[in-house]
């Protein structure tokens, strides 16, 4: 079982071990609250996916840059091809227009500036890449998990997510991120979030791996 972190309406900041027998593997919440998040019965609908394939004619890995006044983003170097796809609720693949897609994209809010804060807070630098990018769908919901890398070539992942909630309540957004190490080899200690009722977990089981879950 990982660990589930339920997300509050009121400032969270929880850093917790993603191991079975930690204390804190889960946060309560109010029968209240799990009645309305309930009532959110929408699936996911979609789940976007933006990198750039191939590899750099003079070596090195495939990145991107956002240009978010002009609505497009681009790979940094020749070689290397922009990709974006998208599955369906049932787990199959749906043909689209690549713009259509992009455009999808720059309609969210990127958290941009709260991505290159948490980089420059963890690693002491704003010089890092994005490598790929997951827009994931539930209603009016979504979360976006940003795969970069540090220029000291360190490979990271952090995710962020929206939450609507209701019309008498203000939207909710947070910072996840899941760091360290797993106890099986091969695995990636990376950030999931849940949406229904609203918590995220981290995608595997270790002591080293533990979760940091931020309200902004």
């Amino acid at each position: 079982m990982k660990n589930i972190v339920i997300i509050f309406s009121i400032l969270l900041f929880a850093a917790i071990g993603c191991n079975k027998s930690s204390d804190n593997s889960k946060s309560e919440i109010d029968d209240q609250n799990v009645e309305s998040a309930n009532l959110k019965a929408e699936p996911i609908e979609h789940i976007y996916h933006y990198t750039c394939s191939g590899s750099c004619t003079g070596g090195g890995e495939c990145t991107m840059t956002f240009y978010v006044q002009q609505n497009y983003v681009e790979c940094d170097c020749e070689g290397c091809t922009l990709v974006v796809s998208v599955e369906n609720a049932g787990g199959g693949s749906e043909q689209a227009d690549q713009q259509e897609l992009i455009d999808k994209l720059f309609a969210k809010d990127l958290f941009l500036r709260e991505l290159s804060s948490f980089v420059n807070q963890k690693y002491g630098t704003n010089d890092f890449n994005i490598t790929s990018i997951e827009l994931v769908e539930y209603g009016e919901d979504y979360s976006l998990l940003y795969d970069f890398t540090t220029r000291d070539g360190l490979s990271e992942s952090v995710m962020y997510a929206y939450i609507h909630q209701t019309r008498e309540e203000p939207e909710k957004k947070y910072e996840i991120d899941c760091s360290g190490s797993c106890d099986q080899q091969g695995e990636t200690c990376r950030e999931r979030f849940l949406f229904n009722p609203p918590s995220a977990e981290c995608t595997c089981e270790g002591d080293d791996c533990t979760m940091t879950v931020l309200e902004l």
